[in-house]
């Protein structure tokens, strides 16, 4: 945008005879016509100057505020339809990206799943009962229990006997179904609320991945935007106090620790003291490793959980158990002895890539009456492995039905 202006020097300028003679005086009706031609001329420039001015303001209007409303029904409809687009496909990517981390990892669960209903997707035949028969075989190999087997065959061949399902086609659709509807129940996102601090316990037994979940959890709470500490409480394990201190380290999270030895309770009434001195959004604490089954252990933890209660009658706000998806229907007898001595809010279910037994995960819906969510999945062993269990992702990585 350029401003037009119209220069009047010449017009003001008198003669040539009048620069070597300046006292010269300029007839009256010359003078009176050059005053009028300089009075046009500056009227020229005002309204170029105003046109030019009204100009910019409607550029700078255009370019620093984009108003869809503004524009006419066909355009808007256009420009709305475009923004769904674009929000649709960086969803089905995200989707795409985390389907292809749950396929990856359940391969092993997949395989072995696989060989017992192999036939349900190569072609259209007639369900008859060793059809089912193979199914639950291969349900029950892949750990998804009993109880839980049990309901789906039985849904499955009432549908049959309805005629509801026609061939191995609808009987592989009518099992997605029944897988989905289980698995939904199980997904729950992981909210951290306001809190001063919000206190997050993680038990489990050894070698479950504990204190690496409790590291990566500290991470994905810090790259969310919240002030995060982590407890060393497991003072009995040789060297769970430096894995700790290297996950704090490797994320700039603060750890509050003692010597191994120490008094584990005494470590988490200490970082929660100093998370209120420092107004820390989140303190997670680690906990020792023990066996369900040892009583002095698991009343340990119970008094674990009676101190901290004592600085916040609410808290812990989360008592996560961490379970190795490994060890299969085991799982089932952790969550029930675990719950029973602190009272659990939630799961971390760790190492489905390493295991054919990642069927476990339908099971812990039928373990009691309220269902405990699923909050995370072990995908991996990176620090970025972790990730929300999604219960479509799971069902489809399972049956590969992307």
């Amino acid at each position: 945008m350029t401003f037009r202006f119209i220069s009047t020097k010449s017009a003001r300028r008198a003669p040539r005879e009048r620069d070597s003679n300046p006292r010269t005086p300029v007839p009256a009706n010359k003078s009176s016509t050059l005053a009028s031609a300089i009075s046009r001329v500056n009227q020229l420039n005002i309204v170029s100057l105003a046109r030019s001015v009204v100009g910019l303001r409607c550029w700078v209007r255009a370019t620093t505020s984009f108003r869809p409303l503004h524009l006419p029904l066909i355009m808007r409809t256009v420009f709305v339809l475009m923004v769904i687009k674009a929000i649709v496909i960086d969803s089905k990517k995200k989707n795409d990206k985390l389907w292809r981390r749950f396929k990856r990892s359940l391969t092993k669960t997949r395989v072995n799943l696989a060989e017992g209903i192999g036939d349900l997707v190569l072609g259209e035949r007639a369900i008859d009962a060793s059809a089912l028969e193979e199914l639950e075989t291969s349900l029950l190999t892949t750990d998804v229990g009993i109880e839980t087997t049990s309901k789906i065959i039985s849904s499955l061949t009432g549908k049959v006997k309805r005629k509801e399902l026609g061939d191995t086609v609808a009987l592989k659709k009518a099992l997605t179904e029944e897988l989905y509807s289980i698995a939904e129940a199980l997904e729950q996102p992981f909210e951290v609320q306001r809190k001063n601090p919000f206190v997050i316990l993680m038990v489990g037994v050894n070698g479950a991945g504990k204190t690496t979940s409790t590291g990566k959890l500290a991470s994905r709470l810090r790259t969310s935007g919240l002030k995060v500490l982590i407890a060393a409480g497991d003072t009995f394990r040789a060297g769970a106090i430096e894995q700790v201190k290297q996950w704090g380290d490797r994320n700039g999270i603060p750890v509050v620790a003692q010597q191994t030895g120490a008094d584990s309770a005494s470590v988490i009434y200490d970082a929660i003291e100093s998370a209120k001195a420092q107004n820390i959004d989140v303190v997670i604490a680690d906990t020792a490793g023990r066996l369900q089954t040892n009583k002095g252990l698991m009343d340990e933890l119970s008094k674990i959980k009676r101190v901290v209660n004592r600085l916040d009658a609410s808290a812990p706000h989360e008592c996560l158990l961490v379970v190795d998806a490994t060890i299969g229907q085991n799982v089932l007898s952790q969550v029930r002895e675990f719950d029973e001595a602190v009272g659990l809010t939630g799961l971390i279910v760790t190492k489905l890539d390493g295991t054919a037994k990642a069927g476990v995960l339908f099971a812990l819906s039928n373990d009691r009456v309220n269902k405990l969510p699923i909050y995370f999945v072990g995908l991996g062993e990176g620090i970025d492995d972790m990730e929300p269990f999604d219960s479509e992702a799971y069902v489809e990585a399972l049956l590969d039905l992307n």
